[in-house]
Order: C-alpha cells, then sequence, then structure tokens
C-alpha cells in the first residue's frame, strides 16, 4: 500500500480478528479501519453525511443512520480503509482467521446493533444530531493499556466526509474514537470540537453506554457559549 488512505479487504474465505490484524500491522498502518457504509444517498453527486463506521482496539462507532456498529471481526469479502504509515505490504497470516462466522457484513443497511464486546469497557458513544438527522457518532472509552496522549490502535482520527461532525481532540487531532487511561477520574475532562458547513439547530446526545457508566458516573457537557453544564444521562 501506499501513504494515506488505501481501500483493502479481507482475502480469506473466513474473517479475520480486528485485533490481531491491528497487531500485525502495527509498523504500517495508524490503527483504525473505516467502513464505508453506503447509509445515505449522495444529493447532487455528493456525500452529505458520514457514511463510515469505524473500529479499533478501542470499540466501534456507527455509521449515520447505521445501527451497526462493527464487531472485531471483518466478514470474508469485507473491504475496508486504513491509515498507511508505511509504504509496505499489508501483512495477513492464518492465525488472524475466525472459525465461526459472525455474518456481520457492514456494507448494508441493518437495525441490529452487534454486541461491541464480550466485557465492558467503561465506555460512552455520542450522538451529533440535526432534528431527526444524525450526522455522525463518537466514541470515549475508559480502557486498559491506553494512555491519555494518542495511542495506536486506541485512538482513531476523525474520517469524515459529511456536512457536519462531533469529535473529541487530543494533540490537537480531531478524534472520531478516544481512548483514555485508568484508573478512572471523575473528574475527568474531554475536549469536544464540532464543525458544520451551514447553520443549524444541533444536539448531542448520549446513544449508548457500558461499564462503570451505566450506573455509577454522570456525564456533563459544559456549553462554553451559554456557560450552562447538561447532564446527559
Amino acid at each position: 500500500v501506499g501513504l494515506g488512505f488505501n481501500l483493502i479487504g479481507n482475502p480469506y474465505p473466513s474473517p479475520i480478528n480486528i485485533s490481531s490484524f491491528l497487531t500485525g500491522n502495527s509498523s504500517r498502518i495508524d490503527g483504525t479501519i473505516y467502513f464505508w457504509t453506503n447509509t445515505n444517498a449522495a444529493v447532487a453527486g455528493t456525500y452529505i453525511a458520514n457514511n463510515f463506521a469505524t473500529r479499533n482496539l478501542t470499540g466501534g462507532t456507527a455509521a449515520v443512520n447505521g445501527a451497526l456498529i462493527p464487531d472485531n471481526y471483518i466478514q470474508s469479502g469485507q473491504g475496508f480503509y486504513v491509515n498507511a504509515i508505511a509504504t509496505s505490504p499489508m501483512y495477513f497470516t492464518n492465525s488472524m482467521r475466525n472459525k465461526i462466522s459472525n455474518n456481520q457484513f457492514v456494507n448494508r443497511s441493518s437495525t441490529i446493533e452487534v454486541a461491541d464486546s464480550v466485557e465492558p469497557e467503561n465506555r460512552i458513544w455520542l450522538n451529533l444530531s440535526e432534528g431527526e438527522n444524525k450526522h455522525n457518532q463518537i466514541l470515549v472509552g475508559f480502557v486498559e493499556n491506553a494512555t491519555n496522549n494518542l495511542d495506536f490502535g486506541y485512538d482513531a482520527k476523525l474520517f469524515n466526509n459529511g456536512s457536519a461532525s462531533l469529535y473529541s481532540i487530543a494533540e490537537n487531532e480531531a478524534l472520531v474514537i478516544q481512548a483514555k487511561a485508568l484508573p478512572f477520574d471523575e473528574n475527568e475532562k474531554v475536549v469536544l470540537g464540532f464543525k458544520t458547513q451551514q447553520a443549524g439547530l444541533f444536539s448531542i446526545g448520549l446513544d449508548h453506554l457500558d461499564g462503570i457508566f451505566q450506573t455509577q458516573e454522570n456525564i456533563f457537557l459544559k456549553d462554553k457559549f451559554t456557560k450552562a453544564i447538561i447532564n446527559l444521562k
């Protein structure tokens, strides 16, 4: 592959494990895979919604209007994007293959949400919406092996083709998935960014939670313009 974003695919007649694929290619890609879902048609030749679902070691995010969050397996024949940091072939081995098919092919509309992992990881999924129209989804997780800096395989840069987007910020990078270090600090702050190409009434809301956020912790959004503090739960 060449430097930058490349479209590749699973070459095996069986699913492959994403965690194993990312670990095996840690010197070749930036640690995140992006699935083009095409859940929204183009308008006047332009895609106005963010049609990419995302997955790394922290978890996955759904594409706009798509309930399907990618799990930890890439289906046979599934294509996906990677951001190459070196010019070299991708590394695929039989050890990455999974014997059991999950039947989760990402490039199709679905109302079925697949469990993201077996064990909860202390994660928050947020949606940016404009009325009934969803623009994008982001994930912030407090997970093992992550730091508060940019980490390979745990933090994911925003790959956005939509007219509006929400993202978190770390080291001046716009992120669609951000991992934070454990142990969890209830005073932890996550900086969010927002951009839009047109005026409108936008809202930020919780999609779902896991781990400690299901029962123990509140999640507050601070409006820097009005100074209001809103409990998203």
